[in-house]
This record gives C-alpha cells, sequence and structure tokens, in this order.
C-alpha cells in the first residue's frame, strides 16, 4: 500500500515532531485524543520513514514470509514491514501458534511496525502478552508436541481514544459524555506495565475546521519536511551504529530505544543536562523506569542534531513527550 507522507499532515507539529523521534530512536509510541485528529495517519507516515532494510534483514525477513501458505516465493521483501492488525484478531494471528504453526503479526512485523490502531479495543490480555516479546524481540510459542521461537524485534506504534466517546481531555471541542467509572474501565484496558513500554506518550488535539496554525519557528516543535525527516533519522542511525554497534552477524542495530542497565549510564549528559536530570528526579517527576525513558529518548533528540552530549532542553523535550495520557500503575 502506499502510506501517506508527513507532509500531508496539517498542523499537528509535536505529534509530528514525536514520529520523527520514534522513528530516529526505534521508541514505542502511543497517540491518544478524539477521532479525527489525525493519530493513525500520523503513524502511518512511520513507514516511509525508516531507513531500508539491509541485505540481512532482507534475507531474515523473506525466510520468515515464504512459511505462510499463501506466500508467493517470487515475493521478494524490500521494504520494512507495517502490520495493523484488528483488534478481533486471535491471540495465534497476534502472537504465532495455531493447529499448523505459523508466525503471528509480531513477527510479521519483525525489523519493521506493528501498529496498533484503537488499542484499547484489544482485549487487555491479549495486550499483556506483548510485554515479554517487547523486551525479549522474540515469541516462544509452546505446544504438547513441542515449541518453537519466533523472532519479535517489531517497533510498537499505538493509537486510541482517551474514552468510548473519545472526547475527554477536548475542551472547546465537544465535552465528553461518559460517565467517570466508564471511562476508567476503559482506559484500564491497558495496563500499567504495558503503558511503561511505551517511550513516547503524546496527546493528539482535535483539529479545527479551519486549520491555520502556522508553522514553528524553532524549539522543541521543529518542523520537518518528509526528506529533511529521512535525512535526519538515517544520520540519527548511523550515529547509534557508531555508538551502540550491532548484534552478532550485524543483523540488527542497537538503537537508543534498546538501552537499559549499564547502557544507560554511559549516555552522556553534559554537566547541565545532568544537573538538570537530577532536579526531575529530586522533584518527584521521574520515576527509576520514567528516568531511564527520558535519557533514551534524550539520547535520540540529540542524535538528530548530531549532539554529543545530552543537554538540559534534550531532556526536557523527552520529559514533555512522556505526559501521562492514561492511568499509570
Amino acid at each position: 500500500p502506499e502510506y501517506p507522507s508527513i507532509d500531508q499532515v496539517k498542523g499537528q507539529w509535536q505529534a509530528k515532531r514525536a514520529i520523527v523521534i520514534a522513528a530516529a530512536g526505534g521508541h514505542h509510541l502511543l497517540y491518544s485524543g478524539p477521532p479525527g485528529s489525525g493519530k493513525t495517519m500520523l503513524c502511518q507516515t512511520a513507514a516511509r520513514l525508516l531507513p531500508e532494510l539491509n541485505r540481512e534483514e532482507r534475507i531474515e525477513l523473506q525466510q520468515i514470509y515464504e512459511t505462510l501458505p499463501h506466500h508467493s516465493g517470487q515475493q521478494v521483501i524490500s521494504r520494512r514491514p507495517f502490520r495493523t492488525p484488528h483488534h478481533s484478531i486471535t491471540p495465534a494471528g497476534l502472537l504465532g501458534g495455531g493447529s499448523v504453526m505459523q508466525p503471528g503479526e509480531i513477527t510479521l512485523a519483525h525489523h519493521g511496525i506493528l501498529f496498533l490502531d484503537e488499542l484499547l479495543e484489544f482485549p487487555r490480555k491479549l495486550l499483556d502478552q506483548l510485554r515479554l516479546p517487547l523486551e525479549s524481540k522474540h515469541i516462544l510459542i509452546a505446544r504438547a508436541g513441542g515449541h518453537l521461537e519466533f523472532p519479535a524485534g517489531f517497533q510498537l506504534l499505538a493509537a486510541c481514544n482517551p474514552c468510548p466517546c473519545g472526547f475527554y481531555g477536548s475542551p472547546g471541542f465537544k465535552a465528553c459524555s461518559c460517565p467517570p467509572h466508564l471511562r476508567a474501565s476503559y482506559q484500564a484496558r491497558a495496563s500499567g506495565p504495558l503503558l511503561d513500554r511505551f517511550d513516547l506518550r503524546v496527546y493528539v488535539p482535535p483539529v479545527p475546521a479551519h486549520n491555520n496554525q502556522s508553522a514553528p519557528a524553532s524549539g522543541f516543535l521543529q518542523e520537518y519536511s518528509e526528506q529533511e525527516a529521512i535525512t535526519a533519522i538515517g544520520r540519527a542511525w548511523d550515529l547509534q551504529r557508531a555508538r551502540n554497534g550491532e548484534k552478532a552477524g550485524g543483523r540488527s542495530l542497537i538503537k537508543n530505544a534498546d538501552l537499559a542497565g549499564t547502557a544507560i549510564e554511559r549516555c552522556e549528559l553534559s554537566v547541565e543536562g545532568g544537573f538538570f536530570l537530577d532536579r526531575l528526579i529530586s522533584s518527584h517527576l521521574l520515576s527509576g523506569r520514567g528516568r531511564d525513558a527520558v535519557i533514551r529518548v534524550a539520547r535520540t533528540i540529540a542524535d538528530l542534531t548530531a549532539c554529543s552530549k545530552i543537554e538540559p532542553a534534550h531532556l526536557a523535550e523527552a520529559v514533555q513527550l512522556r505526559a501521562e495520557l492514561l492511568h499509570s500503575n
């Protein structure tokens, strides 16, 4: 399919900036906002922003797709997957398995993107089963006759409404008609531990009927054309490759989103950046897990402008892009 260009998205500067950062660092991203605000379109633009597959990735994906019964051996995988399963999908369809063992959508999205539109319409039990493969980048399917392991190194993009009617948090646009208990029940369909996997959590506001928003001049909400975004993302991937390396065989770049433990501590902050981060923590604005997420995103923001050290502005933007859209456990 032909996906929309980021140039076609009108306004929504912060949301556009977030999708560029997500693509640059491999960060999982959740958009929340009312119907018609452009959440789905924004996620679809990512399919055009990611760098091309390398040879090893193409071979690995080709081997995965050739296990599918409907796949022709003549079909060559040439672009990163962008998989969009419906919320009615079965566990076997999403995770893999079935009477005849087959890879699920999380494996078909390997080296690419898994996009879950209407995230809160998916069963909570099914969503929670994504947590382990998001961390391990593989899925182990166990059956009575044995088990099979599939790769699942996907980037998760998701979009949701904040409540059943969709208009909670949209003052001046349309009033939310949902009672508090119904809204809380709806939001609880995504568990706190799953939400914690999203380094970027961005509210997408409604678009005015006559959208006359002018482009931002500078700062956090820097405007990118698609070509500028592709160039900046490619440069950020090169910097991560040089700094973080690749996994065995050179098949998979270790992106900033994958940094954890001692790798987080090796992210170099400027003196001012270190003081700023300490103030955030001492003010109880960040938990331990939130701190790591903010550093990962700030590292990517710095990479987009080829800054060697993380500065206060990078951290401030990273905090702004990790809004508590829904409940957090």
